[in-house]
């Protein structure tokens, strides 16, 4: 999502508004990789073999472990600790 957005700014397509920080959506990109776990519906209708559909299983919930651990120093990083120096 970040790239998506980053390259539209640069070509000229679209333009980031004055009042959002790279930062903040940095943060927004990272807080839509835990919706990945709507997948898990995906992935029912994707795969029948049972081998493909744990190792898809295992897949989504590691990703979506790591997204929310990225999220959660993120937010600690640019939130709590810019609230603090105020």
């Amino acid at each position: 999502m970040f790239g998506a957005v980053y390259l539209s700014d640069r070509c000229g397509f679209a333009r980031k508004p004055d009042s959002l920080r790279w930062v903040d959506i940095f943060g927004a990109s990272l807080l839509g990789g835990v919706e990945f776990t709507m997948s898990i519906f995906v992935r029912d209708i994707a795969f029948s073999n049972t081998e493909l559909v744990n190792l898809a299983k295992l897949s989504i919930i590691l990703s979506s472990i790591i997204s929310g651990v990225l999220v959660a120093v993120w937010i600690f990083k640019t939130v709590l600790i810019q609230n603090t120096k105020l």
